[in-house]
């Protein structure tokens, strides 16, 4: 079993037509989008030519195929994370050799198998870190498939905003995850997250996301709280 990357081509278009339109990648990408042949064309030809347009320039995007043995089941893409506007957020503090990854599996048939997590590592290795220095990924903050997988890959949270309802999670090209564990850092940001709902999207299931299995804590009055009374 390998997993491998190819360029995207105009050959791919049907592929991503019927995986966007796939409930688990509808629900986080382009979830206002309704596409069609034509649409998929207009987004995503000038990718195959290795380009987006911010504007009147054209700034590099690099998108692949994600293969499973010869099967195509997923997408890839990295670009310098500071050629494109974010939405909403800006990306502040961050190191200036830093690349933007987005990826989705489209074929249903692949998740749950660290697919993703695997893939990623892997693309970080002979693509992204040849050029990069840091990575980042935005999730969702209630997208707790994406961010387990990014954590998988090496990835933390830096930061997040309440706002946007997503997490900064940054991965160094030198990361060794034998040796990185949680920081204090991360703890920080999660903290205020946890206890006050308004910052982490209003949601039971954004709650949990933010804790791990036998969580539990002493408050200030005493009481004892615990992720199965969430």
């Amino acid at each position: 079993m390998k997993i491998s990357f190819k360029p995207l081509a105009n050959t791919d278009f049907e592929n991503l037509l019927k995986w966007l339109q796939q409930p688990h990648v509808k629900k986080w990408w382009d979830t206002d989008v309704n596409y069609t042949k034509e649409a998929i064309q207009e987004k995503f030809g000038s990718y195959v030519d290795g380009y987006k347009k911010t504007g009147s320039e054209r700034k590099p995007i690099h998108v692949f195929i994600i293969y499973f043995d010869d099967t195509p089941i997923g997408y890839i893409q990295y670009y310098n994370a500071y050629d494109f506007p974010r939405d909403g957020y800006q990306l502040d503090n961050l190191p200036n050799s830093l690349a933007a990854i987005d990826m989705f599996i489209g074929d249903e048939n692949y998740l749950g198998k660290n697919i993703g997590s695997k893939s990623l590592e892997l693309f970080l290795d002979s693509h992204v870190f040849t050029e990069f220095e840091h990575a980042l990924v935005d999730p969702a903050l209630t997208n707790s498939f994406a961010i387990d997988s990014y954590s998988k890959a090496g990835f933390k949270i830096v930061s997040s905003s309440s706002k946007e309802q997503i997490f900064l999670m940054l991965r160094d090209k030198r990361f060794n995850n034998k040796l990185e564990n949680i920081t204090f850092n991360q703890l920080a940001i999660r903290e205020p997250l946890f206890h006050h709902q308004d910052k982490c999207g209003s949601t039971k299931e954004a709650l949990l996301n933010l804790t791990c299995e036998g969580f539990w804590e002493v408050g200030a009055s005493g009481n004892i709280y615990s992720r199965a009374g969430m």
